[in-house]
């Protein structure tokens, strides 16, 4: 195979998506998540991809089981395709208030001087998550085919910065461009890679066409 396409997906919405509340490893989907994966799967039966994969947390495994039913597939859990970790104290907390704005305000500068390994509590540093992109790269790379990839969104924006860079993102590049690339629950992000060449493009981004009127 020339092209390869890599699918990246987001999960369903959860209570604390909804409620805009810093989540943790055990959130599930709410009404409207299980929703939003159900038109996610109807979208997926028409696209092709050989393998099936997903972060080991509920909610994306919630949503890629909408998926693998709808397309008659199993699916590979990856322990590095999870999110990544925010502070264990701050997990419930309102994005907006005080105290979580502190950590972001933190966390920036961090990015901003170049620090790889910072970190303001007990989270994920920049080059922790950095290693598990890298294992993603690696998976992708022994592929033989196209695949679909359920995860989540602070992870996904890491992954897609990462090898829209040449794999060489670093904290500052990330702290310019990583946090303009929200991505919306079930929305579908597709990568193009050339396997002669080995170099990736961003096909499509955060597509929510499946939620159109039909």
């Amino acid at each position: 195979m020339s092209v390869q396409y890599i699918y990246l997906a987001r999960h369903g919405q959860t209570a604390s998506n909804a409620s805009g509340t810093s989540q943790g490893i055990d959130s599930i989907l709410n009404e409207t998540g299980h929703t939003q994966a159900a038109k996610l799967a109807n979208r997926a039966k028409h696209i092709r991809f050989e393998t099936l994969h997903s972060s080991p947390y509920e909610r994306a495994k919630q949503t890629v089981q909408y998926i693998a039913e709808a397309k008659d597939m199993s699916v590979t859990t990856h322990d590095f395709l999870r999110e990544v970790k925010n502070p264990s104290h701050l997990v419930g907390v309102s994005r907006t208030s005080e105290e979580y704005q502190q950590y972001l305000n933190d966390k920036f500068e961090s990015f901003i001087q170049g620090e790889w390994e910072y970190k303001y509590a007990d989270e994920e540093s920049f080059g922790e998550v950095i290693e598990r992109v890298k294992e993603t790269v690696n998976l992708f790379n022994s592929l033989q085919g196209n695949a679909f990839i359920v995860s989540h969104g602070h992870f996904l924006r890491y992954l897609i910065c990462y090898v829209l860079t040449d794999e060489t993102l670093d904290p500052i590049t990330w702290r310019r461009i990583g946090f303009s690339m929200n991505t919306s629950n079930t929305g579908i992000t597709i990568l193009r890679r050339e396997t002669a060449s080995e170099t990736w493009k961003l096909h499509t981004f955060n597509d929510l066409a499946h939620f159109a009127d039909n």
